[in-house]
């Protein structure tokens, strides 16, 4: 089976930093939190997103065919306008 040269190396690579940390997820995670606090790069942070309260089974509206046409449409619509 052919392999994509890059992702291969890809793999390699990130199996090296993780077994330079014997594949601790939480050293990973500070490693990762010191290189991001000393980087020049400007950091992005996103707002979570509100939650959805579903009280019951009668508050979920269930999906139709229809659904997908209608966002299909808008999608055209916005797009060919």
């Amino acid at each position: 089976m052919w392999q994509d040269p890059i992702i291969k190396e890809t793999r390699e690579l990130r199996n090296q930093y993780a077994a330079h940390f014997n594949h601790d997820l939480d050293a990973i995670f500070e490693d990762i939190k010191k290189r991001q606090a000393i980087s020049k790069r400007k950091q992005v942070s996103f707002s979570h997103r509100k939650a959805i309260v579903i009280k019951s089974a009668r508050d979920i509206k269930p999906y139709t065919q229809m659904d997908s046409i209608t966002a299909h449409q808008k999608i055209q619509n916005r797009w060919y306008s």
